[in-house]
């Protein structure tokens, strides 16, 4: 039959529309039809059409009317995209963030329970930051490395901080 004919081929275009809205396309379109049915329409909209106009009936304000509404879809579109985009942004940054969270926990666990030292050097050796529970049983208050130059307080240590300042400078 005709009618079965031209609706498979309205539905054809529809899957093409399913396809260009399913890849981010962003112009809004209105289906334009001779043989408008409510289950077409359904199928339009759910393809992602801003409108569905029957032409057979069509006046300029019903066309008019039904561009401003598709201008606004088309927008409203574009605000949900950037709004997907800005929280998929906030789901990585709060991951990552809860990562370093949790390696910080961890350093800091290590640091408070394990008897091991840890600290930064600033580029001229000198001790910016010292912790760790194996500083205690050296007698060692972190405080009291503070600015003084590392190799002079351990100078088995001369040759590999040597060596890291060389690569961190080259």
């Amino acid at each position: 039959r005709l009618d079965q004919g031209v609706s498979s081929l309205l539905f054809e275009h529809l899957e093409l529309l399913r396809e260009m809205t399913g890849q981010g396309g962003i112009i809004p379109v209105i289906v334009l039809t001779t043989a408008p049915d409510s289950t077409f329409e359904d199928a339009a909209a759910e393809a992602g059409a801003a409108d569905c106009l029957d032409l057979t009936d069509l006046a300029a304000p019903e066309l008019e009317r039904a561009i401003q509404r598709a201008i606004r879809f088309g927008s409203t579109r574009l605000d949900l995209r950037a709004s997907r985009h800005e929280l998929e942004q906030a789901r990585r940054t709060a991951a990552a963030a809860g990562e370093r969270n949790r390696a910080a926990q961890l350093l800091h666990s290590i640091l408070r329970n394990l008897p091991v030292i840890a600290g930064q050097l600033d580029a001229h050796a000198r001790v910016a930051d010292a912790q760790g529970a194996g500083l205690l049983p050296q007698g060692i208050r972190p405080e009291r490395l503070i600015g003084r130059v590392f190799t002079d307080l351990f100078p088995q240590s001369r040759g590999p901080i040597a060596e890291a300042l060389a690569d961190q400078t080259a």
